[in-house]
């Protein structure tokens, strides 16, 4: 792949990494055949959004959105974020029905969840590799919460009110 042209913010790096991203979301949704299957574009082409030596084909967005809607992961949706110091989150809003006491007191375990983990990795003195894929699980895990009351909270201001006993 050529270097990005001048002015543009992105490098080779950003775009290798889209490119490989790409291919674990064709991969996700069953290779170029079948993620052609349930978008506008021929295999073909979904072949030519996965090749690092095409850096002028990306895949479009109405082709991600269907791609990562299929695979149930936004792969793509993730790396351009992160390219961009951003972290895609899963917002459940209530989806389980909690009243917001029930969701702060879920929201107070997984923060103490990471707290835990990260004390426990400090306990020796090391926090290694190990205590780091112990704890970002933990991290993942207590923003989704936050997200989800976040949600909540958004619903509730627009009318559509979830549950909010207090």
């Amino acid at each position: 792949m050529s270097p990005a042209p001048l002015g543009r913010k992105t490098n080779v790096d950003d775009l290798q990494a889209l490119k490989a991203a790409t291919r674990r979301l064709v991969d996700a949704c069953g290779g170029q055949e079948s993620a052609a299957s349930i978008t506008r574009v021929s295999h073909q082409t979904i072949s030519r959004y996965r090749l690092a030596d095409r850096a002028e084909d990306f895949i479009p967005a109405d082709v991600l959105l269907d791609l990562e809607a299929d695979a149930g992961d936004p792969i793509v949706t993730r790396q351009l974020a992160a390219r961009q110091g951003w972290t895609i989150v899963r917002a459940h809003a209530q989806a389980t029905g909690a009243t917001l006491v029930q969701s702060i007191g879920q929201i107070t375990q997984e923060t103490s969840d990471v707290v835990i983990a990260v004390t426990g990795g400090l306990a020796d003195g090391d926090f290694d590799a190990r205590d780091i894929d112990l704890t970002i699980p933990e991290i993942d895990q207590a923003i989704e919460r936050l997200a989800g009351l976040k949600q909540a909270l958004l619903i509730m201001r627009s009318g559509a009110e979830p549950e909010r006993k207090l």
